[in-house]
Protein backbone atom coordinates (compact mmCIF):
# COMPACT_ATOMS: atom_id res chain seq x y z
CA UNK A 1 0.00 0.00 0.00
CA UNK A 2 2.83 2.37 0.92
CA UNK A 3 4.54 1.62 -2.39
CA UNK A 4 1.30 2.44 -4.22
CA UNK A 5 0.88 5.72 -2.38
CA UNK A 6 4.48 6.64 -3.11
CA UNK A 7 4.08 5.85 -6.79
CA UNK A 8 0.95 8.00 -7.00
CA UNK A 9 2.79 10.87 -5.33
CA UNK A 10 5.64 10.62 -7.82
CA UNK A 11 3.20 10.61 -10.74
CA UNK A 12 1.41 13.68 -9.37
CA UNK A 13 4.71 15.56 -9.06
CA UNK A 14 5.73 14.58 -12.59
CA UNK A 15 2.33 15.71 -13.92
CA UNK A 16 2.65 19.07 -12.19
CA UNK A 17 6.12 19.55 -13.61
CA UNK A 18 4.86 18.76 -17.11
CA UNK A 19 1.95 21.20 -16.77
CA UNK A 20 4.35 23.93 -15.71
CA UNK A 21 6.66 23.51 -18.69
CA UNK A 22 6.51 26.30 -21.29
CA UNK A 23 5.67 25.59 -24.89
CA UNK A 24 8.98 25.51 -26.74
CA UNK A 25 9.98 26.33 -30.30
CA UNK A 26 10.51 22.78 -31.56
CA UNK A 27 9.86 23.59 -35.21
CA UNK A 28 12.75 23.42 -37.63
CA UNK A 29 14.03 26.69 -39.10
CA UNK A 30 12.78 25.56 -42.50
CA UNK A 31 9.24 25.17 -41.15
CA UNK A 32 9.37 28.54 -39.40
CA UNK A 33 10.69 30.40 -42.44
CA UNK A 34 8.55 28.65 -45.03
CA UNK A 35 6.75 31.24 -47.16
CA UNK A 36 8.03 34.17 -45.09
CA UNK A 37 9.92 36.93 -46.89
CA UNK A 38 13.35 37.66 -45.42
CA UNK A 39 16.06 40.17 -46.17
CA UNK A 40 18.62 42.66 -44.88
CA UNK A 41 17.91 46.38 -44.66
CA UNK A 42 20.23 49.23 -45.61
CA UNK A 43 21.81 49.28 -42.14
CA UNK A 44 22.60 45.57 -42.29
CA UNK A 45 19.84 44.36 -39.94
CA UNK A 46 18.09 41.10 -40.85
CA UNK A 47 14.31 41.07 -41.07
CA UNK A 48 11.38 38.74 -41.66
CA UNK A 49 8.15 39.85 -43.31
CA UNK A 50 6.95 42.03 -46.12
CA UNK A 51 8.67 45.35 -46.78
CA UNK A 52 5.14 46.72 -47.23
CA UNK A 53 3.95 45.59 -43.79
CA UNK A 54 2.10 48.43 -42.00
CA UNK A 55 4.02 47.89 -38.74
CA UNK A 56 7.66 47.18 -38.05
CA UNK A 57 8.83 45.58 -34.80
CA UNK A 58 12.46 46.10 -33.96
CA UNK A 59 13.66 43.42 -31.57
CA UNK A 60 16.82 44.09 -29.59
CA UNK A 61 18.13 40.68 -28.57
CA UNK A 62 21.20 39.12 -26.98
CA UNK A 63 22.15 35.50 -27.61
CA UNK A 64 23.41 35.12 -24.04
CA UNK A 65 20.09 36.39 -22.67
CA UNK A 66 17.78 33.83 -21.06
CA UNK A 67 14.70 36.04 -21.51
CA UNK A 68 15.49 36.40 -25.22
CA UNK A 69 15.52 32.62 -25.49
CA UNK A 70 12.22 32.53 -23.63
CA UNK A 71 10.63 34.92 -26.15
CA UNK A 72 12.06 32.88 -29.03
CA UNK A 73 10.58 29.70 -27.61
CA UNK A 74 7.18 30.84 -26.37
CA UNK A 75 5.96 33.91 -28.29
CA UNK A 76 7.89 34.16 -31.53
CA UNK A 77 6.35 31.11 -33.28
CA UNK A 78 2.85 32.56 -32.85
CA UNK A 79 4.07 36.03 -33.80
CA UNK A 80 5.50 34.74 -37.07
CA UNK A 81 2.49 32.59 -37.90
CA UNK A 82 -0.22 35.09 -36.98
CA UNK A 83 1.27 38.48 -37.84
CA UNK A 84 4.42 38.16 -39.96
CA UNK A 85 3.32 35.50 -42.45
CA UNK A 86 0.11 37.38 -43.32
CA UNK A 87 1.91 40.69 -43.92
CA UNK A 88 0.78 42.62 -40.83
CA UNK A 89 4.25 43.19 -39.42
CA UNK A 90 7.90 43.07 -40.34
CA UNK A 91 10.21 41.74 -37.61
CA UNK A 92 13.67 43.31 -37.65
CA UNK A 93 16.43 41.99 -35.38
CA UNK A 94 19.16 44.09 -33.79
CA UNK A 95 21.73 41.62 -32.37
CA UNK A 96 23.52 43.27 -29.43
CA UNK A 97 25.87 42.22 -26.63
CA UNK A 98 24.53 43.23 -23.22
CA UNK A 99 24.40 40.30 -20.86
CA UNK A 100 27.40 37.98 -20.38
CA UNK A 101 30.46 36.40 -21.98
CA UNK A 102 28.25 34.50 -24.43
CA UNK A 103 26.73 37.68 -25.84
CA UNK A 104 29.52 39.02 -28.05
CA UNK A 105 30.64 35.66 -29.51
CA UNK A 106 27.02 34.78 -30.30
CA UNK A 107 26.28 38.09 -32.02
CA UNK A 108 29.50 38.06 -34.05
CA UNK A 109 28.92 34.46 -35.14
CA UNK A 110 25.33 35.25 -36.13
CA UNK A 111 26.54 38.04 -38.43
CA UNK A 112 29.10 35.72 -39.99
CA UNK A 113 26.18 33.39 -40.72
CA UNK A 114 24.17 36.31 -42.11
CA UNK A 115 27.01 36.88 -44.56
CA UNK A 116 26.25 33.44 -46.03
CA UNK A 117 22.47 33.94 -46.01
CA UNK A 118 21.84 31.62 -43.05
CA UNK A 119 21.25 34.07 -40.22
CA UNK A 120 17.86 32.76 -39.11
CA UNK A 121 18.96 29.14 -39.20
CA UNK A 122 22.10 29.95 -37.22
CA UNK A 123 20.16 32.05 -34.73
CA UNK A 124 17.96 28.99 -34.18
CA UNK A 125 21.08 27.02 -33.22
CA UNK A 126 22.27 29.74 -30.82
CA UNK A 127 19.00 29.86 -28.90
CA UNK A 128 18.54 26.09 -28.95
CA UNK A 129 22.01 25.57 -27.50
CA UNK A 130 22.03 28.52 -25.09
CA UNK A 131 22.80 27.19 -21.61
CA UNK A 132 23.53 23.75 -23.05
CA UNK A 133 26.72 24.25 -25.04
CA UNK A 134 28.89 27.33 -24.34
CA UNK A 135 29.62 29.61 -27.27
CA UNK A 136 33.24 28.57 -27.69
CA UNK A 137 34.86 28.80 -31.09
CA UNK A 138 34.63 25.03 -31.48
CA UNK A 139 30.92 24.98 -30.74
CA UNK A 140 30.16 28.03 -32.87
CA UNK A 141 31.89 26.37 -35.84
CA UNK A 142 29.95 23.19 -35.07
CA UNK A 143 26.69 25.17 -35.23
CA UNK A 144 27.83 26.54 -38.59
CA UNK A 145 28.37 23.03 -39.91
CA UNK A 146 24.95 21.89 -38.66
CA UNK A 147 23.37 24.94 -40.31
CA UNK A 148 24.95 24.12 -43.67
CA UNK A 149 27.41 27.00 -43.82
CA UNK A 150 30.80 26.84 -45.49
CA UNK A 151 32.68 26.27 -42.25
CA UNK A 152 36.07 27.48 -43.50
CA UNK A 153 34.56 30.78 -44.59
CA UNK A 154 32.62 31.07 -41.34
CA UNK A 155 35.66 30.27 -39.19
CA UNK A 156 37.76 32.83 -41.04
CA UNK A 157 35.07 35.48 -40.57
CA UNK A 158 34.78 34.72 -36.85
CA UNK A 159 38.54 34.42 -36.20
CA UNK A 160 39.19 37.79 -37.85
CA UNK A 161 36.60 39.44 -35.62
CA UNK A 162 35.06 40.80 -38.79
CA UNK A 163 31.88 41.99 -37.06
CA UNK A 164 33.31 42.87 -33.66
CA UNK A 165 33.13 46.62 -34.24
CA UNK A 166 29.67 46.27 -35.79
CA UNK A 167 28.29 44.48 -32.73
CA UNK A 168 29.88 47.08 -30.47
CA UNK A 169 28.42 49.94 -32.51
CA UNK A 170 24.93 48.40 -32.55
CA UNK A 171 25.10 47.82 -28.80
CA UNK A 172 26.02 51.44 -28.15
CA UNK A 173 23.29 52.62 -30.53
CA UNK A 174 20.77 50.51 -28.62
CA UNK A 175 21.82 52.11 -25.34
CA UNK A 176 21.46 55.56 -26.92
CA UNK A 177 17.95 54.58 -28.04
CA UNK A 178 17.05 53.85 -24.42
CA UNK A 179 17.47 50.07 -24.37
CA UNK A 180 18.40 48.98 -20.84
CA UNK A 181 18.02 45.24 -21.20
CA UNK A 182 16.99 42.47 -23.53
CA UNK A 183 14.69 41.61 -25.08
CA UNK A 184 13.38 45.07 -25.87
CA UNK A 185 10.94 45.95 -28.63
CA UNK A 186 10.49 49.19 -30.55
CA UNK A 187 6.91 49.20 -31.88
CA UNK A 188 5.21 52.27 -33.29
CA UNK A 189 7.91 54.51 -31.85
CA UNK A 190 7.48 53.17 -28.29
CA UNK A 191 9.98 50.97 -26.46
CA UNK A 192 8.71 47.90 -24.58
CA UNK A 193 10.96 45.88 -22.26
CA UNK A 194 10.80 42.24 -21.25
CA UNK A 195 9.27 39.10 -22.74
CA UNK A 196 6.12 40.18 -24.56
CA UNK A 197 3.29 37.69 -24.94
CA UNK A 198 0.77 37.61 -27.77
CA UNK A 199 -2.09 38.50 -25.41
CA UNK A 200 -1.99 40.15 -21.99
CA UNK A 201 -4.44 41.48 -19.42
CA UNK A 202 -1.70 43.45 -17.68
CA UNK A 203 -2.03 47.18 -18.54
CA UNK A 204 1.59 47.73 -17.54
CA UNK A 205 2.83 45.08 -19.97
CA UNK A 206 0.42 44.82 -22.94
CA UNK A 207 0.57 41.91 -25.32
CA UNK A 208 1.56 42.20 -28.95
CA UNK A 209 -2.06 41.92 -30.08
CA UNK A 210 -3.07 44.85 -27.85
CA UNK A 211 -0.15 46.95 -29.11
CA UNK A 212 -0.90 46.22 -32.75
CA UNK A 213 -4.62 46.92 -32.39
CA UNK A 214 -3.83 50.63 -32.08
CA UNK A 215 -1.43 50.57 -35.05
CA UNK A 216 -3.10 48.39 -37.67
CA UNK A 217 -6.38 49.70 -39.18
Amino acid sequence: MYIGIGLIAVLVVVALIQVGKPVTNNSSPEEILSGVEQGINDQGFPYLGSQNAPVEIILYEDYGCHNCKSFFETTEPDLLEEFVANGDIRLQIHPIAFVNNQSKPGAEAALCALEQGKYWEYRHQLFTNQGVRPFTRTNLVSFAQITGLETDVFASCYDQGKYSSQVRAWTEAAKTAGVRGTPSFLIGGKLYEGVLSIDSTNPDQPGIRQILAALIP
